[in-house]
């Protein structure tokens, strides 16, 4: 029979040969459709739990950069202080987590996108808004440069009028 140890060690062994699932960034900011819970955190790392490591000796999870971190130091449980411990891979759990609800980056440049956090970056890379300019930005058009010869415009738009142009500012 197989200790509960070796299987640890084996399903780490097994996941660093590995490529990282999905999503790769961990200081990442995600603009989430709704707030995660804090289940889905590290208490370590305060950072998304992208692949959530499952401790031995007092069942919680921490991220994997934090475990590898502290186990290679030689350091104890950062949740329980035990010195003898390990950890596997929570894969239910990083299923969870890739399954979060988010908006594209580029939501600002009018993508109305929204997926599962596990294809975000996917989307974000080939998002058809990403090269352009945000909604916000200023947009230039020519100089009226008589008095009164500016068309009206909704209280949306705000003009501004300089030598190099007219410019707008959509509010």
């Amino acid at each position: 029979s197989t200790s509960y140890s070796s299987a640890i060690a084996k399903s780490n062994a097994a996941n660093k040969s590995k490529e990282p699932d999905q999503v790769s960034s961990v200081d990442e900011d995600y603009p989430f459709v709704e707030e995660p819970s804090d289940d889905f955190f590290c208490p370590v790392t305060m950072g998304l739990l992208l692949h959530p490591h499952l401790t031995s000796c007092c069942g919680n999870h921490i991220s994997e950069e934090a475990a590898s971190r502290i186990q290679r130091d030689g350091g104890a449980c950062p949740l329980c202080n035990k010195k003898d411990w390990s950890t596997m891979l929570n894969k239910g759990l990083q299923r969870q987590v890739n399954s979060l609800r988010v908006f594209c980056r580029h939501e600002d440049r009018g993508c109305g996108w929204q997926g599962e956090l596990a294809a975000f970056h996917h989307h974000v890379n080939s998002c058809p808004m990403r090269d352009g300019p945000p909604m916000t930005e200023l947009v230039k058009l020519p100089v009226y440069r008589e008095a009164g010869a500016f068309p009206r415009l909704s209280g949306a738009i705000s003009p501004h009028s300089s030598d190099s142009g007219t410019i707008l500012r959509v509010n």
